[in-house]
Parts: structure tokens; sequence; C-alpha cells
């Protein structure tokens, strides 16, 4: 835990934490279409694509809570118990 480290993270968390929130919520709320089920490569993509954000996430909350994420933790949680 070092100061280098945190600055990395606030810098990187400052141009992320918003938009890395607004993809996992808008690509959750497409996985409740029925259709999606019938089309294999768009059901991959997506689930490719939260795989990745869910890496992202724990990535930038590994070392510590960021303020965002803890205010906006019921956004993440409730996306985790849909795909889960």
């Amino acid at each position: 835990r070092s100061d280098a480290l945190y600055a990395d993270i606030l810098y990187v968390l400052q141009r992320l934490q918003a938009p890395l929130t607004q993809l996992f919520t808008s690509i959750v709320g497409q996985m409740e279409n029925p259709a999606l089920a019938k089309n294999p490569r768009e059901l991959t993509a997506r689930l490719e694509a939260l795989r990745t954000i869910n890496r992202i996430f724990y990535s930038l909350n590994y070392q510590d809570l960021p303020e965002y994420f803890e205010d906006h933790m019921g956004e993440w949680m409730a996306g985790f118990c849909q795909v889960v």
C-alpha cells in the first residue's frame, strides 16, 4: 500500500468509475431481454464484456473501497445478483 499506488488508482477512478458503472448497468439490463437467449453470439459478447467489467471493478476495489463505489453499491450488487 503505497502513495504511488493510491495515486494511480485515484487517477483511474476519476476517469472510469461513472462510465464503468453506467456500462455495467446497461449490459445487465440488456441481459433481461429474452431474445438475447436465442442469439448465442450476442449473449457471449455481453457475458465477455461483463467479465471484463467485473475484473476492472475488482481491481479498483481490491486495495480499498472507493467512496463512489460505496455510494453506488446497490447498483453493482443488484447487477451481480441478476447475472448470478
